[in-house]
């Protein structure tokens, strides 16, 4: 009997921005005083910009693996082989987000940091050490890494601390 080694990652991406707000409007404009056809179109197009998934998919029975992109249903991205693996890790990932306060007479810079914890595939290559495959949180991302680790036979480094854990 064939055995099904295949793992696929699917992130939805928050693109929603301010930006992405006034170029509604103005389709919502355009929908109501040129053309609801075309208004309409737009209009979709953008919906689908909100919806974009991405992510990674792994055929381990095959030895390939792509990066792939997702619009309204329709996946693309190119398969390549599997670089020689070392092991999967989940790591803790700072990001910051850069604000601007109102305070007494002036606006005042402040950051926030928020805390992510990405899912990688360590390489054997010397160029690209890494592939990032997800980003969840904690809980989340040990169980998919957990998940990987089992699919392509690989050890599993939890790295969410100071200290680093073989979980698998």
């Amino acid at each position: 009997m064939e055995s099904k080694r295949h793992y696929k990652s699917t992130e939805i991406k928050k693109r929603f921005s301010n930006t992405l707000f006034i170029v509604f409007a103005l389709e919502l404009a355009f929908l109501f005083s040129v053309s609801y056809l075309v208004g309409g179109l737009l209009i979709a197009v953008t919906f689908g910009i909100l919806f974009i998934k991405t992510g990674v998919e792994i055929d381990h029975d095959n030895n390939r693996m792509r990066s792939y992109f997702n619009f309204f249903g329709i996946e693309t991205g190119n398969w390549t082989s599997i670089p020689k693996l070392k092991y999967v890790s989940v790591v803790r990932v700072k990001t910051k987000k850069k604000s601007f306060q109102a305070s007494s007479d002036l606006f005042v810079q402040t950051s926030s940091k928020n805390v992510k914890f990405s899912v990688n595939l360590i390489t054997e290559d010397k160029i690209k050490r890494f592939i990032r495959i997800t980003s969840a949180k904690k809980d989340e991302a040990i169980k998919k890494a957990l998940e990987l680790g089992e699919v392509l036979d690989l050890r599993v480094l939890d790295y969410t601390t100071h200290d680093k854990v073989w979980i698998k």
